[in-house]
């Protein structure tokens, strides 16, 4: 594949295409996985967000560690058994329960 950029043409072979595919999808997931967390945290305020994780919201979406632990969990559930916002949702629930999270009420 070609690329030009800047009038600098470059030309990408297939593993440097398959890499930045791949870097493409995990940035795409950990988008999803702060989606998920943005909806599951979205009647909770951030005093007990800190009580019950020790973050804030904002610390919480923004620590690339959790999104991956998210996607991982995501992606080893993965089923077409079950609709994706539940697969997130218990993604979430898993990894903020894992790290002395959220009870599930």
């Amino acid at each position: 594949m070609e690329i030009i950029r800047d009038g600098v043409s470059c030309t990408l072979t297939a593993e440097e295409l398959e890499a930045a595919y791949r870097e493409q999808q995990i940035i795409y997931r950990r988008a999803d996985a702060a989606d998920a967390l943005d909806d599951y945290c979205s009647d909770l305020y951030d005093d007990e967000l800190v009580i019950q994780c020790g973050k804030t919201y904002g610390q919480l979406v923004e620590d690339a560690d959790l999104l991956d632990r998210i996607v991982a969990i995501f992606e080893a559930s993965f089923t077409c058994d079950c609709d994706e916002n539940t697969m997130w949702r218990n993604a979430v629930e898993t990894v903020l329960n894992e790290s002395n999270g959220i009870n599930n009420q």
